[in-house]
């Protein structure tokens, strides 16, 4: 983990968050520099900084969900979909089986395409279905026909390839579907055949339910881009509650999530400069002083919905923020509004019973970097994979997330032409669409990194003399998780730094085996991998000499990896 007497200390610092801002128009250049600091202030070069990592392998701090390992299975649906065999594309299972993820869902898509989606149009024979967003044209080519039902069987698929009950959940439209046609949706994909949307699902071909676990109540509802509308959080939490009854009628068992926002995005460009930072909350309705869309739902539905979904963007882009903004936001900005968002649960849950089940939360959909700029792609690049790195660390720090899915497993590239910002700033493969293909980007291969290192339990660690930004966030984050047999002990370490680090590592209560594994994803912040530069990053793995003691060098910006069993 990032280091605990700083993140202790970063708790009760609110002077900081006022500064975040600040950053956001800076050059690239100069956000590229930062100074570096001892726990005295005094500036120091990060090859002698002497930064030392202590863990002991007997001190659990908590289990390691590989729910949070998620990829949100969005864009390109039918680019996923073999529609003559009915299934995933092989050589794409393969990957999404590498990541190791045990949630696998999130299906719909940005806010502007949920809230005009309607599920019934996209049901049934192919030939026979129709544009189930029909004011909405934008992401039609890449997303087609392809629908719910192929949804339920490509989770069903995963969940045999993995022999594990991965979650599955569906963003709900909110906006411009009704209370009715969620839970018509719902019946579809978990009532018994004997149901009359079940019997629909079964006339299409699977008679068994699908059995998708948690529904989430809209995509950011606050606002939606193309006319196609917005709630305020009067409105917005009176239809949570009605969509939450209804829905739960059909089904009781399924786990029915609200919007908690994270940000006060308008469309605006002003307010996109924003993204990163810590809120106040988002008013109930525009220029109101009164209770905020959270404090609503929470008074309006507290007593029947399931948890709070946030989504979180570190940044519009690397051209509208600098590169210190970008990897200090989880920590000057997501933090922050994770403790306004457990501070409010406390406060105006309407129940003890309420208060407890509401002070877990999930996040259905994170990028450390929301678009690509109008010159360069960085999202998926090793700029984007160490970025999303960091928030995996933080997400791990960690006792009330259930889930956490970044946004966008998959997406085609170059073909069919897309939006610029579509075209690959959420995907961790590309694909073509006959299925002949499929290329993972360097996010890509750090989400595998942290797959093969994964271990069941969290170890807390201490460092010491780590290197900072001049935000004052330290630039190395340290994960260490051990086997619940004690026999394997893993490290992930995220060097966001821009110089190269050399830490010792002290190990107690492990003795590993002299030779370990050194797994390794670094490049100049702008590689990823394309069609025409299929491997430019990759995984790189080797041999390294492991001991109680021992030193590790860290290239700038990578994603190292240390496995290690005992001797």
């Amino acid at each position: 983990m990032i280091g605990s007497q700083w993140l202790e200390n970063r708790i009760s610092r609110r002077s900081l968050l006022l500064g975040a801002a600040a950053t956001a128009i800076t050059s690239f250049i100069d956000a590229c520099t930062y100074k570096k600091q001892d726990s005295a202030n005094r500036g120091i070069d990060a090859m002698e900084s002497n930064v030392k990592i202590e863990i002991n392998a007997k001190n659990v701090s908590r289990d390691f969900l590989r729910t949070l390992l998620g990829e949100g299975l969005i864009f390109g649906f039918s680019y996923m979909w073999d529609e003559k065999n009915k299934r995933i594309w092989p050589g794409l299972m393969e990957k999404i089986k590498d990541l190791n993820a045990d949630f696998f869902g999130h299906l719909g898509g940005p806010g502007v395409w949920v809230h005009d989606y309607h599920w019934k149009n996209c049901i049934g024979a192919m030939e026979k279905r129709k544009d189930p967003t029909p004011r909405f044209h934008d992401f039609d080519t890449m997303n087609g026909l392809v629908g719910t039902h192929e949804y339920g069987l490509m989770l069903e698929e995963y969940r045999n390839e993995t022999g594990r009950n991965i979650l599955g959940s569906i963003q709900v439209n909110i906006m411009t579907g009704t209370a009715e046609e969620a839970a018509d949706w719902v019946e579809y994909m978990n009532g018994s055949p004997r149901t009359k949307w079940g019997a629909v699902r079964a006339d299409n071909g699977h008679r068994d339910p699908f059995s998708v676990q948690y529904w989430e109540l809209g995509n950011q509802p606050h606002f939606t881009f193309a006319n196609v509308g917005r709630l305020t959080g009067v409105e917005y939490s009176k239809r949570v509650r009605e969509f939450t009854t209804k829905m739960k009628q059909r089904d009781p068992a399924i786990k029915v999530t609200a919007y908690l926002p994270f940000f006060a995005f308008d469309g605006t460009p002003a307010e996109g400069m924003k993204l990163g930072s810590a809120i106040q909350g988002v008013p109930g309705e525009p220029g109101s002083n009164g209770p905020t869309w959270t404090q609503l739902v929470l008074k309006e539905a507290g007593n029947i919905i399931d948890a709070l979904d946030f989504h979180w963007y570190g940044a519009a882009t690397t051209r509208a923020h600098g590169y210190e903004y970008i990897m200090s936001s989880a920590y000057e900005g997501l933090l922050p509004n994770i403790e306004r968002a457990r501070a409010m649960v406390q406060q105006d849950a309407p129940s003890d019973e309420a208060r407890e089940r509401l002070s877990r939360f999930v996040c259905p959909e994170y990028g450390a970097i929301s678009g690509n700029g109008p010159f360069e792609e960085t999202a998926t690049a090793i700029y984007g994979a160490v970025a999303n790195s960091r928030l995996l660390h933080f997400f791990l720090t960690l006792d009330d997330v259930l889930y956490a899915a970044r946004f966008g497993l998959f997406a085609p590239y170059p073909e069919p032409q897309m939006i610029r910002e579509v075209r690959s700033a959420y995907a961790a493969l590309f694909g073509r669409l006959d299925g002949s293909d499929f290329i993972g980007t360097a996010v890509y291969m750090m989400k595998l990194l942290w797959a093969k290192a994964y271990q069941q339990k969290i170890i807390a660690t201490k460092t010491a003399n780590i290197p900072t930004f001049s935000t004052g966030v330290p630039v190395l984050d340290v994960t260490a998780m051990r086997s619940s047999d004690g026999k394997a002990l893993n490290l992930v370490l995220t060097n966001t730094g821009m110089e190269r680090l050399h830490p010792t590592i002290a190990l107690r209560e492990f003795k590993p085996k002299p030779t370990g594994r050194l797994l390794l994803v670094s490049g100049d912040l702008k590689d990823d991998n394309r069609w025409e530069a299929r491997s430019k990053v990759v995984l790189q793995e080797s041999e390294i000499q492991t001991a109680p003691r021992f030193d590790l060098p860290l290239p700038p910006h990578s994603i190292t990896a240390v496995l290690m069993t005992r001797a």
